[in-house]
């Protein structure tokens, strides 16, 4: 039997100071300091993020670290996220349209491959006989 999982409540108190955490250690270190709250206080990356957005700051956009060569980045904006994922993102109607017409215009590929396998069961059916 798997073990039962227990959600921790934070209070308002605890998520500032972890918030506070956080911000001190990027602010000291450059970056960081959602890895090491994570590590300190078990709390999840996700958490994190939920209560980072409702302080309405933003953490960290994306920049290029010279030092790591390679990018920082910041919070992700979920709304924006999820918005994208259910369909109303700024290329999804042209996906779209691009799937419905290859679909539209592959059907005499479905359609060969219906009649050889139509073909195919009769000549067997007719061997078997």
């Amino acid at each position: 039997m798997p073990a039962k999982r227990t959600i921790k409540r934070y209070t308002e108190e605890q998520k500032a100071e972890i918030i506070g955490f956080i911000e001190k250690f990027n602010a000291e270190n450059g970056r960081g300091g959602q890895s090491a709250a994570v590590k300190k206080f078990k709390v999840t990356p996700v958490t994190l993020s939920a209560w980072n957005k409702k302080t309405g700051k933003k953490v960290n956009d994306l920049k290029w670290n010279e030092a790591r060569q390679a990018h920082d980045y910041g919070q992700i904006d979920w709304d924006d996220f999820w918005n994208v994922v259910n369909g109303n993102g700024p290329c999804n109607k042209e996906r779209l349209a691009t799937r419905v017409n290859a679909h539209e215009n592959g059907a005499w590929v479905r359609e060969a491959a219906l009649a050889y396998a139509a073909k195919q069961r009769a000549r067997d059916l007719k061997e078997a006989a």
